[in-house]
């Protein structure tokens, strides 16, 4: 017999679930946690099978905040490469400066309405072209690493100052900071992860640097991030410190989009041969630096507040992943209406990975190839030499809010929103978007799943008689 209960009434089951490996774990809007597994949901009901309880039970979606995995898998596929879908930002998104939906597989084939991907998590899945706004193609290469993990990976100093729970690292103390030592660094990654705070964003983030236990390396550099401001400091031993950027109240880098906001992915893309540094905030980019003789070569990268403002910062979704040192952007900032014009009707900017640009049509994909029709003549392409297509919809299209929704994260911070209908016997959770249709997804593919996206509307008015 199934039994129901109130969320309220789960208290007492807080204390040692993150201690027990491998099993999700649900956190409630008021703060308790159960682990377990989801086997079904219903009107508005997730049925939950935990140990604790000793039953499957059903619990009520509206008092669920999140769902977390402790083992998410990152990338895998048997393709030499990998498409990345960007969707166009749905209406809470603009309002929020938040970035867009994605999805990523091998690419199969590119038409005049849609976009079809391969991918393990989900099948094939045909995409609403009109939905998409980036199309970008970079080589297979798994993420260098994913977490936090469940394992203390993360070593905070002093101890206690930060600690790791439930796939976040949570800031306990107004001073102090949390560092790893990354076994596998190239000369040039992007580090991206998750922050969420409270108030105004004030943070450091130490990278390249050579000493785990201070904050201050005798050689690395410093970013600070304020609501205010950004700036970067480089530190080499037997030198003095060097700035660049501006300074509080200077004229430098503008953070207004992360004033306006309590949560970002943050993308800070490091060349460590040739000094170039980039900060994006979700897909604004917030600053370039260039560090004209760069000699951090540290493999160490820690957080830690940059004042005592208790701001409850939490870290997730940290991953590292191996950069060619190519930004999409360069390009797009650097383009000129002679030798980069405008594509006709029909066609496509076509960015190859070597920097040069071609105005063409996609005439079929097969065999890991790219047929493409351009002024020119035709071409065929692995699809790994191809990095962007700027592909121009017929209309522009968003996806709709639904009541039911639920977004979904994956290791490498990027993440997914559908309407969540029913959890198959397998275990795979069944929803439905306008990008893409009603899809069946792997949840192994998900570090995290958040419900309740969307504030509750006001139901009662009150009336007022007019005098």
């Amino acid at each position: 017999m199934k039994k129901y209960f109130s969320i309220f009434s789960l208290v007492t089951l807080t204390s040692s679930f993150s201690e027990v490996a491998k099993l999700p774990l649900l956190t409630f809007v008021n703060g308790d946690k159960l682990q377990g597994v989801a086997v079904a949901v219903e009107d508005q009901k997730l049925a939950w099978k935990s140990e604790i309880l000793g039953a499957t039970s059903l619990l009520f979606v509206d008092k669920i905040k999140e769902l977390s995995f402790p083992s998410a898998v990152a990338a895998k596929s048997d393709a030499s490469h990998i498409a990345h879908v960007r969707f166009n930002p749905d209406l809470r998104q603009q309002n929020q400066k938040l970035a867009g939906d994605s999805l990523y597989g091998s690419l199969v084939d590119v038409t005049d309405t849609s976009i079809i991907l391969d991918t393990w998590y989900a099948g094939r899945l045909t995409i609403d072209r009109n939905m998409v706004s980036q199309l970008e193609i970079q080589e297979m290469r798994p993420p260098l690493y994913t977490g936090p993990n469940l394992t203390s990976d993360w070593k905070a100093v002093p101890t206690g100052s930060w600690v790791q729970e439930d796939g976040k690292l949570l800031m306990k103390r107004e001073s102090g900071h949390i560092g790893r030592e990354f076994k596998e660094m190239p000369e040039s990654y992007c580090f991206s992860f998750l922050a969420e705070w409270s108030g105004q964003l004030s943070m450091q983030l130490t990278f390249c640097a050579d000493q785990m236990d201070s904050n201050r390396p005798e050689d690395g550099y410093i970013l600070y991030i304020d609501a205010s401001y950004c700036h970067l400091r480089r530190s080499v031993k037997g030198a003095q410190p060097q700035m660049f950027g501006a300074m509080r109240g200077e004229e430098g880098p503008d953070t207004s989009t992360i004033r306006e906001k309590e949560k970002s992915v943050f993308k800070l893309y490091v060349d460590r041969s040739t000094g170039k540094i980039v900060l994006f905030s979700d897909e604004t980019k917030i600053h370039e630096w260039q560090d004209p003789s760069p000699k951090c070569k540290g493999k160490i990268i820690h957080f830690q507040p940059s004042n005592t403002r208790n701001q409850k910062t939490r870290i997730s979704q940290i991953a590292m992943n191996h950069w060619d040192g190519f930004l999409s952007q360069d390009l797009e900032d650097k383009a000129n209406p002679i030798t980069n014009p405008e594509p006709a009707k029909g066609e496509q900017r076509i960015r190859l990975r070597n920097g040069d640009i071609a105005l063409g049509s996609v005439q079929k994909i097969s065999d890991g190839a790219v047929q493409l029709k351009t002024r020119f003549g035709d071409l065929s392409l692995p699809i790994e030499r191809i990095t962007d297509l700027k592909l121009t919809p017929p209309e522009y299209n968003e996806r709709l809010l639904q009541n039911g929704d639920v977004r979904c994260w994956f290791p490498d911070g990027n993440h997914i929103t559908f309407r969540l209908e029913s959890i198959t016997a397998e275990g795979k959770w069944k929803g439905y978007a306008q990008n893409f249709g009603e899809t069946e997804f792997d949840t192994s593919a998900f570090s995290k799943i958040e419900f309740n996206l969307y504030p509750p509307l006001v139901k009662d008015w009150a009336i007022f008689p007019v005098r």
